[in-house]
């Protein structure tokens, strides 16, 4: 059997299986589990396939399988134990767990048919090669799905806000200190003049550092005076700026925050009066003119509330999933037999 194909056929066992399978060679115990039955319990005696009319019974699938998978698909067996004990008591009958499950069936199933392009026959003729009905792979899906989708009630049931990260999203969504400025910008530096100059045939003998530093400060004061005498600073910008990042948008600095061109740029921003247009500016990377367009202060008590929303209501991340993992483990007694 090709490795791509086996490895199909041992990941669509159901998860019942895996219980009947494992029960010889694992106990769990623990004051919040419950013994976990299945409906109907596997026969280990049981045929599933014949070669030449002798059996080959369910017993032997599963020592097999065990043989191939180790003690991971066991380990994963604990866990969701561990996951549906916790669980319960957010959700006594389960129909939260069920109707998430549906939600991420029914998406997934959505997104398999796009690339069939609709049709079913499709999807379960490819299904069909790596081994699966269609009614196969959804409890296979439905199997995987389920220990994510518990622990995502767990996390978001007991998730706390910490204050760094309030912080944080505070900065990020009202700017450095709670404000927010937009700032745009016209830059030259030496480099770029330069590589001008020369492609239009200057030699570069004559351009010194002196003699660049003289022409972009002359270049940027005319512009200066063009902007105050009633040119629009955004097209002058667009037209004049060295910096190829910004310059399609008027010189327009997308979500500054303090950190773009360093500490003197920085401070002229923040000493600069809204509309103000300010420069010619040295900073670390090049020469600027630039003009505060607007400045937002907001405190972080204004919006303390929506924020703690955001965080609690955030996707579960991944240190939160094994961090949750780990708990469980060390409240509860677990032996590998």
């Amino acid at each position: 059997m090709p490795a791509l194909r086996l490895l199909a056929f041992v990941l669509s066992v159901p998860l019942a299986f895996w219980t009947a399978a494992s029960t010889a060679t694992s106990t769990t115990t623990g004051p919040a589990t419950e013994p976990h039955t299945s409906a109907a319990p596997a026969d280990f005696a049981t045929p599933v396939a014949t070669i030449d009319g002798a059996p080959v019974t369910r017993g032997e699938l599963a020592e097999y399988l065990i043989a191939l998978a180790g003690r991971g698909p066991l380990e994963d067996l604990v866990t969701l134990r561990l996951l549906e004990a916790a669980a319960r008591a957010l959700d006594p009958t389960g129909a939260r767990i069920e109707a998430a499950l549906d939600a991420a069936w029914a998406d997934d199933r959505e997104q398999m048919l796009k690339r069939t392009a609709g049709d079913t026959a499709a999807l379960e003729a490819d299904l069909l090669e790596i081994g699966f009905t269609l009614e196969q792979y959804e409890a296979r899906f439905r199997t995987y799905k389920r220990a994510e989708v518990l622990e995502e009630l767990l996390v978001l049931a007991n998730r706390t806000v910490d204050q760094a990260a309030l912080e944080q999203l505070f900065e990020v969504e009202y700017g450095a200190g709670g404000v927010r400025v937009e700032v745009r910008h016209l830059m030259m530096n030496r480099a770029q003049l330069k590589a001008g100059l020369i492609k239009q045939g200057a030699d570069p003998k004559t351009l010194d550092n002196p003699t660049l530093d003289r022409m972009i400060d002359e270049q940027l004061t005319a512009l200066r005076a063009e902007v105050l005498a009633g040119a629009d600073f955004e097209e002058v910008a667009r037209r004049e700026s060295f910096d190829l990042s910004v310059n399609q948008n008027g010189g327009l600095i997308p979500n500054y925050n303090y950190q773009h061109y360093g500490a003197d740029f920085a401070a002229a921003v923040r000493a600069a009066e809204v509309g103000e247009l300010v420069g010619p500016l040295k900073s670390q990377a090049a020469v600027h003119l630039l003009r505060v367009e607007s400045r937002t202060v907001t405190e972080l008590h204004e919006v303390r509330a929506e924020l703690e929303a955001q965080l609690l209501a955030r996707p579960v991340q991944f240190v939160e999933r094994t961090t949750l993992r780990r708990r469980l483990l060390d409240e509860h007694d677990v032996g590998y037999l």
